[in-house]
């Protein structure tokens, strides 16, 4: 709600705390999650398929979900990205260590 227009690039770790029903909860988060237009999306971790997959439910174009292995692969789509950026999953999967040098926090 913060930046309603402009482009958006999210990026969502899985959440390991949500025990034996995670990708059932990966799932129902992604198909509630409100993303603003235009996305890109960025999903890493054990239950990004999951989160995929609720996305997908709710109709997100399938162009704008990217799955990747590592954090590490999101840095240079990230580096290059002009607007808003939203981060979310498990301190474990060392998200922070994405943010842009000089990105201002909200």
């Amino acid at each position: 709600k913060l930046f309603p227009t402009g482009p958006h690039l999210y990026v969502i770790g899985s959440m390991k705390e949500l025990g034996p029903e995670s990708a059932a909860w990966h799932r129902r988060t992604g198909s509630e999650l409100a993303i603003a237009e235009p996305s890109e999306i960025y999903l890493v971790g054990e239950e990004a398929r999951s989160m995929a997959e609720g996305l997908l439910r709710q109709g997100i174009a399938s162009a704008t979900i990217h799955l990747v292995d590592s954090v590490e692969e999101i840095r240079d789509p990230l580096d290059r990205f002009k607007g808003a950026v939203f981060v979310k999953g498990s301190r474990s999967m060392g998200l922070e260590s994405l943010l842009p040098k000089g990105g201002q926090q909200c």
